[in-house]
Parts: structure tokens; C-alpha cells; sequence
């Protein structure tokens, strides 16, 4: 799902920093918010709650938050 919004996937932040990623997922949280239909599609398990567009939003949020926090931080994916 998140190769199909402007933050792209995770693992292609490795080594940005922070403050790079602000902007990319908070647009990228606010189109799953306002066309929750366009990335249901993509939505892995939504009966057991995996890959669903809540948990996107969930993840984005709380790396924009982060990244508002630490934004000289660099992004490291383990």
C-alpha cells in the first residue's frame, strides 16, 4: 500500500533524515484519511487486521510525530 503513496515504502528511508519525511507522511497519512477506498485495494488481511489502511495511518502518524520530534534524527529500518 505504501508504494502507492508519496512516502513510499519504509524500507526506502533508510538513511533519510527526519525532517526529508515530514512532509511525505503527512500527506501521505491524510490521503489514506480522505480516500480510505483508493488503498483498501491493497489492504493485505483486512479480517485479521494486517497490512489494512488503519495500520498504515497508525505507522504514519506515528512517524510524523517522530519526525516532527527528532527531525535532525537519521531514519534507521531494523
Amino acid at each position: 500500500m505504501m508504494t502507492h503513496l508519496p512516502c513510499g515504502w519504509v524500507r526506502d528511508w533508510q538513511g533519510k533524515q527526519a525532517r526529508d519525511m515530514i512532509v511525505l507522511a503527512f500527506h501521505s497519512a491524510r490521503l489514506l484519511v480522505s480516500r480510505p477506498e483508493l488503498y483498501q485495494k491493497y489492504e493485505l488481511d483486512p479480517n485479521r487486521n494486517l497490512g489494512t489502511v488503519d495500520n498504515c495511518y497508525d505507522i504514519l502518524t506515528r512517524c510524523y510525530f517522530g519526525f516532527i520530534k527528532y527531525p535532525d534524527g537519521i531514519i534507521t529500518i531494523d
